[in-house]
């Protein structure tokens, strides 16, 4: 497994994760204060959507990604 892909797949992994807790939040509606302002549930729906969508995007990435030799030029023995 190359390092990029491999490091796309945690990216996605902990986009799914933070995901998973707004969808938590938007379940159970448990209040959270920050400096005496209550943060609304539709920030919660924008973040869950936001992140779900980098997590599928990073993890779509990571499976469909080329083979980084493709830009190695056979008959001619170079990189480009």
């Amino acid at each position: 497994m190359k390092s990029t892909n491999f490091a796309l797949q945690i990216a996605g992994i902990i986009f799914f994760l933070v995901a998973i807790l707004h969808l938590l939040r938007i379940i159970t509606k448990v209040p959270i204060l920050v400096s005496g302002w209550l943060i609304p549930i539709w920030v919660n729906w924008m973040g869950f959507v936001v992140t779900g969508l980098l997590s599928v995007w990073f993890w779509w990435i990571s499976r469909h990604k080329k083979d980084e030799s493709a830009f190695y030029l056979k008959d001619r023995n170079r990189y480009i």
